[in-house]
């Protein structure tokens, strides 16, 4: 587990910087209609 570590979090990393930004690019239809 320890030894793949460094390569999970070089992959999970970037997603979770992201996946805030995805979700609110999905969400934003939806947004501007309830605006």
């Amino acid at each position: 587990m320890t030894g793949q570590s460094g390569a999970k979090e070089s992959e999970v990393g970037p997603t979770i910087l992201v996946r805030p930004y995805s979700f609110a690019l999905l969400n934003l239809p939806e947004i501007r209609q309830i605006g």
